[in-house]
């Protein structure tokens, strides 16, 4: 088991009239090189759940674990769990910082203490994993389109080479294109890495093409976790707590109503013309 989250609950501001359980006795565990996916309407909890995996947030009660050590059993090592859980915010801004696109991808490697060919060797190695143009590289990452600065903050945390990745919406506010060359980019790495991927999103459509196991999070609590296609069969549960489905699910979830004999454990377009096709009974050349 790589990460396991124990009875967790982090209070803002306790003992005092403003005092707000963000979550309250969580628990779930990872497993080395899944794809996770994190929904949960604003105000849910994820944000301060995925602070606290990589010690950004110290638990008010219960324990993390990282490779069967509680992360917080020597605050001298927790500076080393950052390295080995990286997470990536939902605006890049909050993560870039220095004079240009170089430095700030090689200041995780620099404060690892590594020597500065391995440092360039990583940073260039995270670049083209994102698909950062060398070019790039004196510029000023403030100079920087909004998806182009996405990049360089995943590359940031990548050059770091953790065992996990948590990505908290990042494709927020990018086009199509920009929102599918970055979803393409983690689910390769992932593939070819073996990384472990936490990804936190609103897009049910993200999800369910990268995630292959959801956690659900409503009021501080998980109330949901299980396989994409079992949580994505939930539609009603999901609806009352102000969440979707995939829009191609939701479809299907009709046809069927509708008396249609559809299988609705669709998640995907392509899974969706296959079964529109297997129900018409035609193969082959047909186009839909």
């Amino acid at each position: 088991m790589l990460l396991k989250v124990e009875n967790l609950t982090h209070i803002y501001m306790p003992d005092t009239t403003f005092s707000k359980t963000a979550i309250e006795n969580v628990s779930f565990s990872i497993e080395k090189g899944e794809f996770i996916g994190l929904i949960g309407h604003s105000g849910s909890g994820k944000s301060t759940l995925i602070q606290h995996l990589n010690g950004l947030l110290t638990p008010t009660e219960g324990k993390i674990f990282y490779n069967g050590e509680d992360i917080w059993s020597d605050k001298e090592k927790i500076r080393r769990i950052r390295f080995e859980i990286g997470l990536v915010f939902q605006y890049p801004e909050a993560q870039l910082f220095e004079e240009t696109v170089y430095k700030d991808i090689a200041f995780g490697p620099k404060n690892m203490g590594l020597s500065e060919e391995e440092i360039k060797q990583r940073v260039y190695d995270a670049c083209d994993i994102v698909g950062i143009r060398e070019e790039m590289l004196e510029k000023s990452p403030f100079e920087l389109s909004g998806g182009q600065k996405r990049r360089v903050a995943i590359a940031g945390v990548l050059a770091m080479k953790p065992s996990i990745i948590i990505l908290d919406e990042p494709t927020a506010g990018l086009d199509p294109k920009g929102r599918n060359s970055i979803l393409n980019r983690i689910k390769q790495l992932h593939e070819s890495w073996g990384i472990t991927v936490i990804l936190v999103s609103h897009s049910m459509e993200d999800i369910a093409n990268n995630a292959s196991r959801i956690i659900v999070m409503d009021h501080g609590k998980i109330v949901m976790d299980g396989g994409t296609e079992q949580v994505f069969s939930r539609v009603d549960e999901l609806e009352k707590i102000g969440l979707s489905v995939p829009q191609v699910t939701k479809v299907f979830f009709e046809l069927k109503k509708a008396g249609y004999p559809v299988n609705t454990n669709i998640l995907t377009t392509g899974e969706g013309r296959d079964e529109i096709l297997r129900v018409l009974g035609k193969r082959g050349d047909m186009k839909c």
